[in-house]
């Protein structure tokens, strides 16, 4: 999800440190030392650093517990029925932002992610 998000942001990032937080702590750990044994991870690890030297950001992964951060948690876990339920409760304290976020995403998931 990060990688995803950082491909999508990180040409608006020039010249800003950014904090990426994650709820994992092996994730938080791996993307601070910038590098992992795993193939998988350290391709990833790559691209962040590509992207980071492209578009001239810098930036830095914050432990953020689920808990703490019901929304993204809940929307990270939609194929869960419980989830999906708290997302409903959760986004709508962030109605505001609905038109702001349905141009960065596609019609289909701003439709079932925003559906009343």
């Amino acid at each position: 999800d990060i990688l995803i998000a950082v491909r999508r942001w990180s040409p608006l990032w020039s010249g800003k440190t950014v904090r990426l937080f994650t709820d994992s702590n092996v994730c938080q750990f791996v993307i601070n030392k910038g590098s992992s044994r795993s193939k998988t991870t350290s391709a990833c690890l790559r691209e962040l650093a590509t992207l980071s030297l492209r578009y001239g950001f810098n930036y830095g992964a914050e432990h953020l517990p689920g808990e703490e951060n019901k929304l993204a948690d809940s929307g990270s876990r939609l194929h869960e029925k419980k989830k999906a339920e708290e997302f409903s409760l959760y986004r709508g304290q962030f109605a505001e932002t609905e038109i702001e976020c349905s141009s960065h995403m596609t019609q289909q998931s701003y439709q079932f992610l925003c559906k009343q």
